[in-house]
């Protein structure tokens, strides 16, 4: 019976892996460099985010990600530059990508802001086929392997004010390295900020994402006061109810945290899903 419920479970993760496979952070506004990187170097000079993310705790072989991003702005060409870096490991595989990330900025007459952005680098796939129990001994392992590969994303961007929307697709080349093929992803993001009292803000965020067979979208409501404490809830379809805080102190420090509550299948076994975002901005 273990050995059957083995494989079962290696096959469902390979369904999720190979479905949607870039990780869905609830701190989505803090690493959007990671999937549009039209963003790099617009609203800083310097930017620096670290996150940290780990899916359905109590459940084994279940997804952890984390992710590093640094962008800066260059004024006097219209630039941004940045470097993303991003591990996740799901069931006996692990993925490393490392792009480097570049955003021309437009600045209109009202105030507006069109940005266009291309990120470029490197995949790496890693499979461990040695862990994979089989129901009878009779079946041959699969091979472990690992491979590296290019990969590329491009991305657009529009602020005017309180209002910013996005649209992106990180995998463009979808690259394949045996048996796993990086599946091209396709991003829409909005948000607006709304200020209802003197002190006050009203955030509401928005991200769907979809590689052409499945769909996945949050949103998100945060208040800020004082722009150095948020706090909200939101929720990811078909997939869980989210609750984050965070804190910013000295003007360039963040610290946040988000906790997720299952409500997918894995509800009855999932201790929900954890996540910690540290944010530089100077």
């Amino acid at each position: 019976m273990k050995r059957y419920f083995t494989l079962a479970w290696v096959l469902f993760l390979f369904n999720v892996a190979f479905s949607q496979q870039d990780p869905l952070f609830t701190h989505f506004w803090h690493s959007n460099q990671a999937y549009n990187p039209a963003v790099t170097g617009l609203n800083h000079n310097h930017e620096v985010n670290l996150l940290g993310r780990w899916s359905w705790i109590g459940v084994n072989g279940a997804p952890d990600t984390q992710l590093g991003t640094y962008g800066a702005k260059v004024d006097k060409w219209k630039s941004g530059f940045g470097i993303n870096y991003m591990r996740g490991s799901i069931g006996f595989s692990k993925v490393n990508k490392a792009v480097a990330t570049y955003a021309y900025h437009i600045k209109f007459k009202n105030e507006s802001t069109l940005s266009f952005g291309l990120a470029a680098g490197a995949l790496i796939y890693s499979f461990d086929g040695s862990q994979l129990i089989f129901p009878t001994s009779s079946q041959e392992p699969l091979k472990s392997f690992t491979k590296a590969t290019f990969i590329c994303d491009f991305g657009l961007h529009f602020k005017k004010e309180n209002l910013t929307v996005g649209l992106s697709s990180t995998g463009l080349n979808a690259p394949r390295m045996s048996f796993y093929q990086a599946a091209r992803h396709y991003y829409l993001t909005t948000a607006y900020d709304f200020e209802f009292a003197e002190k006050w803000m009203l955030q509401p965020k928005f991200i769907a994402v979809s590689d052409a067979v499945k769909l996945s979208a949050q949103l998100h409501v945060l208040a800020s006061y004082k722009k150095f404490l948020t706090f909200g809830a939101g929720y990811r379809i078909s997939d869980a109810i989210c609750v984050n805080a965070s804190y910013r102190f000295k003007e360039k420090f963040r610290l946040g945290y988000a906790y997720d509550i299952t409500t997918n299948k894995l509800s009855s076994i999932s201790r929900g899903s954890h996540e910690i975002i540290v944010g530089l901005t100077f």
